[in-house]
C-alpha cells in the first residue's frame, strides 16, 4: 500500500472518528434534554426541598418556586437531566425552563391540622407503641408467667441502687459479647427472645421495662436489637418462624419493627433535642450501612400512611 492510500485511509477512519463522536454526543444532548412527566401529592416541605408521592415511589424536589401545601396534587414537566436515578429516593433539581402545575389544592387549614395531628400520633407512637403491639402476648413461658405478668430474670427485681439504663444496657452489652463471641452458643437465643419481649410485649429485663430507660438508651436498645436479629439470622436460620409459629407473639417481623420505633423516636427526639437528634441520626446513618436499610424498606414500613415520610427521609437522608 503506497503513502496516498495510507493517507486516504487514516482521512475516512479520522471522518468515521469524528463523526461517531458527533452522533454520540448528539444522542447524549438529547437523551438529557427529554421531557419526563410526573404527577403526585405533597406528602413533606422541609427546607428547601419536597416530597412528591405518586403512588408508584416517592421523589424528592428541590429548587423550585412556589407556594405550596401538604396535599396539593402537582404536575411537573423537567428534562431527564434534572432527575438522578441513581439517588435513594429519586431527586429532581428543576432548573428554570422546567414547569410545575398545581393540578388541584389541597384545603390548607385541614391538611396542616391533620398534618400537625399526625406528627402528634407519631411522637406519642415512639413511647407506647413499642410496648403495645397490635397482636396481644399469649401465656408464653419464655418471657412470661402464667399470670401474664412481665418476667423478672431470674427474679432479680431489686436494682433500686442502679439505673434502669445502668442495669438493661449491661444485660444488652452481655448478649451483644455473647453473639461476639469466637463460638456463638445456643443460650443466646434465649437472650434473643427477651430482647425482643422487653421491646414489643411488656417484658422486663431484671425489673424494668422499656418505657422506663432514657431517650438516649432507647436508641441505644433499639440498634443493639437491630444488631441481635441479623445475628439471629445468620447463626440460625428459621428459627424465629419456628418460635413464632407456637406463640401469637411474632418473632419474624423485628427487623422492621425495630426500624419504625427508632425513627418514630428519633422524630419525636428532633423536635425537643437538637444535639440528641444529631447523634440519633448519625446512628441511624451507621445502621444504614451496616443492614442494608433502604429507602424502599422504609416506604414499605411506612405503608400506606404518609404523615410521617417528611420526618423518616429527614432521619434516613441527615437533613436538618
Amino acid at each position: 500500500m503506497n503513502n496516498k492510500s495510507k493517507n486516504i485511509l487514516i482521512i475516512i477512519l479520522c471522518v468515521l472518528l469524528v463523526c461517531s463522536v458527533g452522533i454520540i454526543g448528539y444522542l447524549i444532548y438529547n437523551k438529557n434534554n427529554t421531557l419526563i412527566e410526573i404527577s403526585g401529592k405533597v406528602v413533606g416541605i422541609g427546607n428547601n426541598y419536597a416530597i412528591i408521592n405518586n403512588k408508584e415511589e416517592n421523589f424528592i424536589i428541590t429548587n423550585f418556586e412556589g407556594n405550596y401545601n401538604l396535599g396539593d396534587e402537582l404536575k411537573l414537566k423537567f428534562k431527564e437531566k434534572s432527575m438522578n436515578k441513581n439517588s435513594e429516593p429519586k431527586s429532581i433539581v428543576l432548573n428554570r425552563d422546567d414547569e410545575v402545575e398545581i393540578i388541584s389544592k389541597a384545603e390548607d387549614l385541614k391538611i396542616n391540622e391533620d398534618d400537625r395531628e399526625s406528627l402528634e400520633s407519631s411522637k406519642e407512637e415512639s413511647q407506647t407503641s413499642v410496648n403495645n403491639p397490635s397482636v396481644k402476648p399469649s401465656g408464653d413461658n419464655s418471657s412470661q408467667n402464667k399470670d401474664n405478668k412481665p418476667p423478672s430474670n431470674n427474679g432479680e427485681t431489686n436494682n433500686q441502687q442502679e439505673s434502669a439504663d445502668t442495669v438493661v444496657l449491661k444485660y444488652f452489652n452481655d448478649i451483644d459479647a455473647d453473639f461476639k463471641a469466637s463460638e456463638v452458643k445456643e443460650s443466646v437465643k434465649n437472650g434473643f427472645v427477651t430482647v425482643v419481649d422487653f421491646l414489643f410485649y411488656g417484658g422486663a429485663i431484671k425489673g424494668h421495662t422499656f418505657s422506663e430507660l432514657t431517650e438516649k438508651a432507647k436508641l441505644k436498645v433499639l440498634s443493639m436489637a437491630l444488631y441481635f436479629d441479623s445475628k439471629i439470622e445468620k447463626y440460625f436460620p428459621g428459627y424465629k418462624e419456628s418460635i413464632s409459629s407456637t406463640t401469637s407473639k411474632i418473632y419474624t417481623n423485628v427487623k422492621a419493627s425495630i426500624v419504625k420505633n427508632y425513627l418514630n423516636l428519633t422524630a419525636k427526639i428532633c423536635s425537643e433535642n437538637k444535639e440528641l437528634c444529631e447523634v440519633a441520626k448519625n446512628d441511624f446513618s451507621s445502621m444504614k450501612k451496616s443492614f442494608g436499610l433502604t429507602w424502599s424498606l422504609i416506604k414499605e414500613i411506612a405503608g400506606d400512611g404518609v404523615s410521617s415520610l417528611k420526618a423518616w427521609y429527614e432521619i434516613y437522608s441527615g437533613k436538618n
